[in-house]
C-alpha cells in the first residue's frame, strides 16, 4: 500500500509537470487511488482465500487495478495514463513485468461484472460510438442508450431533465445498464448516484436524486444496476475533474476490438 501510494505521488507530480496547460493536470484524482487500494485489497484477499497469495500473484493484482482505476488519458507522447502509471513501479518494484499492454476491453467488461465497482466512463471517437461500446457488453443484459437532447428549449426546460430523471429511476430500480451520451445538464441531478453515496434502508441501496429545482427523491437502487458515461474523445478536456474522478475510464478503439490480422488488412485497403 505505502509504494503503490508513492508510485501514485509521483505520477501525480509527472500531470503537474506536464498537463498543467491543457487542464488535465487533475483527470485521475483521489477517488482514482482510492479505488486502485479497493481493488488491489479486494483481489488480494480473494488470493489468500483460495491459498494463491505469492509475490508474483500480489504484483498481477496490483497492475490489474493500475489498468481499472487509471485509464482514460493519452499524452502527447502516444503513452496512455496506464503506461505511464505502470512505468513508475519499477523504482519500488525492480523485478516487476510491466511489458504487457493493457486489455482496456477486458478490464472495461470486469467493470461491469463487478458489483461493488464505481460505474464506467468510456472515451471513444467518431460516430460509432455504439459499436464500440457495444463491443464490451458480454452479456445479452437490457440496456437502455440515453442521448442527450440539442434542441435549446430541451436544455433550459425543467420538464425534460425530469422525464429523463424518471426513465432512469426506473432503470434503477430494475437493474437495467444504462448509457448515458451528451446529458450534461442531467448529470449535476445525479451526483449521489454517481458517488454511490447510498442510503441503506432493509439492506436496499438508495440514491438522492434532484428532480425539480427544489425536489430531492431517495430512489432504489437495485444491486444489478450499472451505468456507463459515453464522452467523446474531443469533448473530454470540457469534462470537470471532479465530474471524471467519480468513474473509471477507458478509452476504446476499434483497435481494441479488431485483431492483428483485421488492423493490416484494413491498413492495406
Amino acid at each position: 500500500f505505502k509504494d503503490l501510494g508513492l508510485v501514485y505521488y509521483e505520477y501525480k507530480k509527472y500531470l503537474k509537470q506536464n498537463c498543467s496547460g491543457d487542464g488535465n493536470q487533475d483527470f485521475h484524482g483521489n477517488r482514482d487511488f482510492y479505488h486502485l487500494i479497493k481493488i488491489f485489497t479486494r483481489n488480494i484477499i480473494k488470493q489468500n482465500e483460495n491459498n494463491s497469495l505469492n509475490e508474483d500473484t500480489a504484483k498481477e493484482s496490483a497492475i490489474n487495478s493500475i489498468e481499472r482505476n487509471f485509464g482514460g488519458m493519452n499524452f502527447d507522447n502516444k503513452k496512455s495514463s496506464v503506461q505511464k502509471f505502470k512505468e513508475l513501479l519499477p523504482k519500488y518494484y525492480a523485478k516487476i513485468n510491466i511489458s504487457k499492454d493493457d486489455d482496456v476491453v477486458k478490464r472495461a467488461q470486469e467493470n461491469l461484472n463487478d458489483k461493488n465497482s464505481r460505474y464506467l466512463l468510456v472515451i471513444t471517437k467518431g460516430s460509432v460510438n455504439f459499436f464500440l461500446i457495444s463491443s464490451i457488453l458480454i452479456e445479452k443484459k437490457a440496456c437502455n442508450f440515453y442521448i442527450g437532447s440539442k434542441f435549446k428549449n430541451d436544455l433550459n426546460k425543467e420538464e425534460y431533465a425530469t422525464k429523463i430523471m424518471n426513465k432512469i429511476q426506473t432503470d434503477m430500480e430494475n437493474g437495467n445498464l444504462i448509457i448515458l451520451k451528451d446529458l450534461e445538464t442531467i448529470y449535476p441531478l445525479m451526483y449521489d448516484l454517481f458517488n454511490q453515496n447510498f442510503t441503506v434502508l432493509s439492506e436496499k441501496n438508495y440514491a438522492r436524486i434532484s428532480v425539480g429545482n427544489s425536489t430531492n427523491t431517495f430512489s432504489l437502487v437495485h444491486d444489478n444496476f450499472k451505468c456507463i458515461v459515453n464522452v467523446d474523445i474531443n469533448q473530454i478536456t470540457e469534462e470537470e475533474a471532479p465530474f471524471l474522478n467519480r468513474f473509471e475510464k477507458q478509452i476504446i478503439s476499434f483497435e481494441d476490438i479488431l485483431t492483428k490480422k483485421q488492423i493490416d488488412l484494413s491498413k492495406e485497403i
